[in-house]
């Protein structure tokens, strides 16, 4: 692997570590659930592109959980035999990260993309693909 593509992938996953963080605790917010229902959210609302394994999914519930940003709670379901759940809800605390972060990751995304499209006709690219798929 040249040095381009080394910086690209520690880019990705630098990027894709704070944007997941992001996600989840917009899931955990609207609902509070256990590491698999998170993962199998992600997975429907992206149709299929974000996939949670569980390396992925429950450290990075028990670093958000050591850090104060969520909590969780034991359930055992009613019923059901197998282990018992731990269920996610966000603290106050977390809540509050939760809106800087849409915050500071919507302007993020605007100022992004106000750039690429002064800088490189994006907005003009995307109307043209937009009227030829219309097209179709």
């Amino acid at each position: 692997m040249d040095e381009l593509e080394k910086k690209l992938q520690s880019w990705i996953r630098e990027m894709n570590r704070g944007i997941l963080e992001l996600f989840v605790l917009a899931l955990i917010k609207t609902e509070s659930m256990h590491g698999a229902q998170i993962s199998k959210r992600m997975y429907k609302l992206s149709e299929g592109k974000i996939e949670l394994k569980p390396g992925t999914i429950y450290p990075l519930l028990k670093r958000l959980e050591e850090d104060g940003w969520i909590k969780s709670q034991i359930h055992q379901p009613e019923g059901e035999r197998g282990p018992e759940r731990h269920i996610y809800f966000l603290t106050s605390s977390g809540d509050k990260l939760f809106q800087e972060m849409l915050t500071h990751f919507s302007e993020s995304i605007y100022n992004l993309l106000y750039f690429i499209d002064e800088e490189f006709g994006l907005l003009k690219r995307l109307q043209s693909i937009m009227k030829e798929l219309d097209k179709s």
